[in-house]
């Protein structure tokens, strides 16, 4: 099943690509723009296909990690890379800050969905002109991966809920702001797969801040 859904859609946002850098012939703005359009929702889908599929491995007690060495600092600069598109859009302002590489064991694919998952809440929650701040850190045996926007935050008598599957806070539906509630569900589901940890801080109004936290071995602390 995941073959069948990721292929198409992985097709398309290739050709797509092969268009937008002239291979077909020279574009023009409205074309390079209506390219742009695609590819974004193309890439959405294609999120919402991997928040659906991790969904039902957990549901089955199938979800397992493929853990393997990796950058943790690395990654969230391709995360970073990746949603600048999306944040374009919106005119919002998306800022990294890491002290160097950061070597963690964990599932490549699934650490890249925590990313992807927390900068488009965040891109998609800010005002337009915001700006979103991520850092990555490692200190006293843990790395922290923290994303911050100063967006329209979560009213207090709604954020007990927040990593339950589905839900929506009212100043997203208010808004008309698009999403599925599954996200942040699933950010928490792979997060404990890793023995970690994911906690946030909201004023409505002001802005949100999530933090994962993550354990290091003695090896990887000595290496960050």
């Amino acid at each position: 099943m995941s073959h069948e859904l990721r292929t198409p859609l992985t097709s398309i946002i290739g050709f797509v690509s092969v268009l937008q850098r002239g291979k077909a012939g020279v574009l023009d703005a409205k074309q390079r723009n209506v390219l742009g359009i695609v590819e974004r929702n193309a890439q959405r889908l294609l999120r919402l296909v991997g928040d659906l599929l991790v969904a039902a491995r957990a549901d089955a007690g199938k979800l397992v990690l493929e853990p393997e060495p990796l950058d943790l600092a690395a990654l969230a600069r391709e995360a970073v890379e990746s949603a600048r598109p999306q944040a374009e859009t919106q005119d919002v302002e998306v800022l990294l800050e890491t002290t160097g590489s950061t070597p963690l064991f964990a599932d490549r694919a699934r650490m890249l969905q925590v990313l992807d998952n927390l900068l488009s809440n965040a891109i998609k929650f800010s005002s337009e002109g915001g700006v979103v701040r991520v850092s990555v850190t490692a200190e006293q045996m843990q790395a922290r991966i923290r994303v911050h926007d100063d967006g329209i935050g979560i009213p207090a008598d709604e954020q007990a809920r927040l990593f339950s599957r589905f839900f929506r806070a009212t100043t997203a539906t208010s808004r008309e702001i698009g999403g599925t509630g599954l996200g942040l569900s699933i950010v928490k589901t792979i997060v404990d797969l890793h023995a970690g940890t994911i906690a946030f801080s909201s004023h409505e109004g002001a802005g949100s801040t999530f933090t994962v936290t993550l354990p290091l071995s003695a090896e990887q602390e000595a290496a960050a």
